[in-house]
């Protein structure tokens, strides 16, 4: 690291080490990392219907309380959840395409961290598309807005630790 003769950084050398140091800052979306359990969803049912859900599945999945693992590697993102059956799914958030399988329907597309510490995943279901945007909102909790065709789900978690 070069100075000048005063002991302060350059502007060029300041400019050179964000450089080298910005793509393993992992930003605001970390805080997502940890355990989280559902408080409240908003048309759950209308997305579980969306996606084809059976019926008793579905009356199931809306009197249980869920909770989520949310874990960071480096650029990929690794959720475990629990509710009816044990789920887990892996995204690398750096725009590369993956596929995923949720209620034994194939989901293949992206996910990326946004410049506010949100994660948006989006492609496509069984022909329908489907966006997910997780987020922390001012109140510290986990926000999961989950939009399949014309159907937005809103889902809230607390940390549980």
């Amino acid at each position: 690291v070069s100075t000048q003769s005063t002991g302060v950084l350059t502007l060029q050398t300041l400019l050179y080490i964000k450089i080298l140091i910005e793509p393993y800052n992992m930003g605001d979306h970390m805080k997502m990392a940890g355990t989280w359990k559902s408080t409240t969803n908003t048309n759950l049912e209308g997305m579980l219907t969306k996606m084809g859900v059976p019926y008793l599945l579905k009356k199931a999945a809306m009197k249980m309380s869920v909770t989520q693992t949310v874990s960071f590697d480096g650029n990929t993102m690794k959720v475990i959840t629990e509710g009816i059956k044990r789920r887990e799914s892996t995204a690398v958030l750096d725009g590369s395409e993956f596929e995923d399988s949720m209620f034994q329907k194939v989901f293949k597309g992206t996910a990326r961290i946004n410049d506010d510490g949100s994660i948006t995943i989006q492609g496509q279901m069984e022909g329908e598309n489907l966006l997910i945007e997780r987020k922390i909102d001012s109140e510290g909790h986990l926000v999961l807005v989950t939009t399949i065709g014309d159907v937005t789900c809103t889902r809230c978690f607390a940390r549980v630790q």
